[in-house]
This record gives structure tokens, sequence and C-alpha cells, in this order.
């Protein structure tokens, strides 16, 4: 077993954090996984969104599961590719992003980084000296929910990617949203009021 593969991108400027999964929520999600750069498609709106969310100062921090190495379906090095096109283009969108986690792992590795255990996001609390209990999980699966629940981060639930067919399955708490535009809004919102 073996720790997450953690990219930087930049210096966190907040110890607040907005950990988001990539499939579905970022990014197009593909039932049998994203194995090719050219089918990366950034979803409606997520370049604005994320950029109000630099604008907030918050760190912005993608975590996500990548069984289809586990899976041997494409190689580390191919789902890193993959993952390096996919955080350029979210730069070409003005958007500063402060680390990723990429998990290789497949379920019955019993590894801790895999969501729904929190290890990319303990791993990124202390890697960048972030507070939990400022930070808030975005994803679209209920492991993302449980994984932010057991790093005690709040979290929400997008409807896109998994989310619609996931939130029949939802037992943690978790606020649920049509998408990463509307949570961005619902988080920005709340901000406003408790500042």
């Amino acid at each position: 077993m073996t720790a997450p593969v953690r990219i930087d991108h930049a210096t966190p400027g907040s110890p607040a954090a907005v950990f988001l999964d990539r499939d579905g929520v970022v990014v197009t999600n593909h039932p049998a996984y994203l194995r090719r750069v050219a089918d990366v498609e950034l979803l409606p709106g997520v370049g604005p969104a994320l950029r109000r969310l630099n604008a907030a100062g918050r760190a912005l921090v993608l975590v996500t599961n990548q069984a289809v190495v586990g899976k041997h379906l494409i190689t580390l090095e191919q789902a890193l590719d993959i993952h390096r096109h996919i955080t350029d283009t979210l730069t070409r969108e003005g958007v500063m992003l402060t680390a990723s986690y990429l998990c290789p792992h497949v379920a019955a590795d019993g590894c801790p980084c895999r969501k729904p255990e929190p290890g990319m996001l303990t791993s990124a609390i202390r890697d960048l000296s972030l507070d939990p209990a400022r930070s808030t999980m975005i994803g679209d699966a209920c492991t993302d929910v449980e994984a932010g629940r057991r790093a005690g981060v709040e979290a929400m639930l997008v409807l896109t990617g998994r989310g619609r067919d996931e939130v029949t399955r939802l037992r943690a708490p978790a606020t649920v949203v049509e998408d990463l535009p509307g949570a961005v809004s619902a988080l920005v919102d709340r901000w406003s009021v408790t500042a």
C-alpha cells in the first residue's frame, strides 16, 4: 500500500479549503472511466465557480479515486497525464488549484487514501496546514460525503455525475445541490453572512 499521489499547484493562502472530487464534479464522469485526454470535458460553469472560490481566498484541493489504474486499464503515468491536462485546463480558465491527491487503488487493496477512507483529505490537511472545521468536501458520491465526514469536514453532494443515483443512498449528513456552481453559490452566500 502506498500514499496517494500528491501534485502541488500553489501555496495555500488560507487554512480554509474546498476539497473537490474530480470526475462528475469538475469534469464529465465516464461510466467506463476517464481513460484518454481527448475525453476530458469540464462541466458547465466550473471555471467561473472555482474562480469565485479563489476570490474568496479558499485553498482548492482535488481529491480523486482513480481505480482505473488499479484495474490495469491505464497506467499511473497515463492517469497523471489526464490529471495534468485537467489541471492545465483549469489554469487556462483562470483557476488556481492548491494541490491534487490521486488514489490509484481499487477497493480490495484496503487503501486508507481511497474514499470513503479520509486519507487524501487528512494528508492534505496535514501537508497544507488546513483547518477541517473551516473546510468543505464537494462530491458526487456517498464515498465523497463519507470521506469528508471522517476527516471532520462539511460535505456537499452535487447531482451531476453519479449524484442523482447516489443521493438515494446518502446516509451521512450532507447538503445536496444541483451542481458545482450551485454548491459554490451556497458556500459564498453563507460566508458573506458570517463575515
